[in-house]
């Protein structure tokens, strides 16, 4: 059986790239459906022996295409504002993929500093605002949540997850948590010669697997808006990444998790990564 390994592997490189967030979410027989596309510059800076690479992610623009719900619309505003302060990411990382520091962090405090003073500038100093303030203090001022932060944005999520740093066999099985975080569920992971042969091609497929009560109950039994007797959950995890050979970057990829529980409990996304050619 054919294994490989896929890492950034090549410095002074830049991908532009568009990144389409498409959700569709039931909750407690209440719909919202949503689009989000944002543009991001990605440098590969430098890498080290062990395969460590210093990277660069520029946020260009973030634009909520739709939404049926007026609240994430508000809050998407507020979303933006703080990532005017990590807008520019220089940080480090293993050849996972994973955080392991954050390098502009004078520069993240910096830009934090002087968002709050252009929101008082704007809205005065009002007690939402101090609880705003509070809540993000500690985030842009302690290197550990900042870099604790930094990986978990989705960004990092979509474009290494799960695939980078491991070797990846013809076919391999694994599972990850589903999309509520309270159980985990099975999906294989297929590794493919593509038509290009200075690509490589990996497929997400979920797997068959049995549900029992005891499964049902840890994934759902605290949500007060679901029968577990009358619970049949549908899964389907689908995706397919295009990465080039030489550098370990994405040329394009798609992933699809959609989590079908109830008549009362849907959450379907999809991730859509393209690169974007410079124009000439």
């Amino acid at each position: 059986m054919s294994s490989t390994e896929i890492y950034i592997s090549k410095p002074q490189i830049q991908r532009r790239y568009r990144i389409a967030i498409n959700g569709d979410m039931l909750m407690g027989g209440v719909a919202n459906r949503t689009k989000v596309e944002t543009e991001c510059l990605l440098n590969v800076l430098e890498i080290d022996d062990n395969k460590r690479a210093t990277i660069e992610l520029i946020t260009l623009d973030t634009d909520v295409i739709d939404t049926g719900n007026q609240a994430f619309r508000e809050l998407s505003v507020i979303a933006n504002q703080l990532k005017k302060v990590t807008q520019d990411i220089v940080c480090v990382i293993d050849k996972e993929g994973k955080i392991l520091q954050v390098v502009n962090t004078e520069q993240i405090k910096r830009k934090w500093e002087q968002l709050k003073g252009e929101m008082v500038s704007i809205c005065g100093r009002t007690g939402e605002l101090t609880d705003f303030f509070n809540v993000n203090e500690k985030l842009f001022s302690e290197e550990e949540t900042l870099r604790h932060y930094v990986g978990e944005m989705e960004f990092f999520k979509i474009y290494f997850n799960g695939l980078y740093g491991h070797r990846i066999r013809d076919k391999e099985h694994r599972e990850t948590d589903n999309a509520f975080k309270t159980n985990k569920v099975p999906y294989n992971l297929y590794f493919d010669i593509d038509e290009d042969e200075n690509l490589i091609r990996v497929r997400f497929e979920g797997d068959d697997f049995h549900i029992n009560h005891d499964w049902l109950h840890k994934a759902y039994g605290q949500m007060p808006f679901v029968e577990l007797r009358n619970v049949k959950p549908e899964f389907a995890i689908w995706g397919d990444y295009l990465i080039e050979k030489a550098t370990g970057l994405i040329k394009r990829a798609k992933f699809v998790w959609d989590e079908n529980v109830s008549k009362e409990l849907r959450l379907c996304t999809e991730y859509v990564i393209t690169e974007k050619r410079r124009e000439k």
